[in-house]
């Protein structure tokens, strides 16, 4: 149990237990976002020549690779707190060729304290899957460093789970945390869990009410 708590203290409740999958967002790339954000009325930042791009908790690193092959004039920085997320990323780059990238192993609550000069200020900050699934005070922190770490005129994508997207799926998110705050097993025992506890609800037709 005390092991437990030590490592949801230092995950802020995400499981670490294994690495996330990965995958693109077509909505974080630059010219999408100029393209959202010229609909609108504004105006957007160049992405012909050279710009700063930051993804808030990059998870491996896929996209931000894609990203950066795409547009190798721009700079990337992909920052996550999960050392195996970190390192998939890191060798991904290096693999692909990538100089125009770098990922940093941080926490969102000590980069609020004290954004590192060296990272610099970005025209671009997403964050994916990030902002809707961490606590408030998490939360708190993401807004600073968004605010330390963008330009005047910056365009920032920050994607939400929203309720009517997302009811089918709460009972199950629900379940399978409350099976990992009662066990200490390994990621994948608990999913397993999960499975079975969902087809013996199948199995009695069990419904959810909303």
């Amino acid at each position: 149990l005390a092991t437990l708590r030590v490592l949801v203290n230092w995950s802020h409740g995400y499981n670490v237990s294994g690495g996330y999958t990965f995958g693109f967002y077509r909505e974080t790339a630059p010219d999408w976002l100029n393209f959202a954000a010229l609909l609108n009325g504004y105006r957007v930042p160049d992405t012909a020549g050279a710009f700063r791009y930051l993804e808030l908790g990059c998870g491996q690193g896929f996209g931000l690779c894609l990203l950066a092959a795409t547009y190798p004039k721009a700079e990337f920085l992909g920052i996550d707190f999960n050392p195996e997320h970190v390192a998939h990323a890191r060798e991904l780059a290096r693999a692909a060729g990538l100089h125009n990238i770098r990922f940093e192993e941080a926490d969102f609550s000590e980069l609020a304290r004290q954004w590192p000069a060296d990272f610099g200020q970005f025209e671009y900050a997403v964050l994916h899957g990030i902002y809707s699934w961490v606590p408030e005070p998490l939360r708190r922190a993401i807004v600073q460093c968004l605010g330390a770490a963008t330009v005047p005129g910056a365009l920032v994508y920050v994607s939400y789970n929203t309720l009517p997207g997302w009811m089918s799926a709460m009972p199950v998110q629900h379940l399978l945390r409350r099976l990992q705050l009662q066990s200490a097993r390994p990621g994948a025992q608990i999913l397993q869990q999960g499975v079975q506890v969902f087809e013996s609800l199948i199995a009695a037709q069990a419904g959810v009410v909303s």
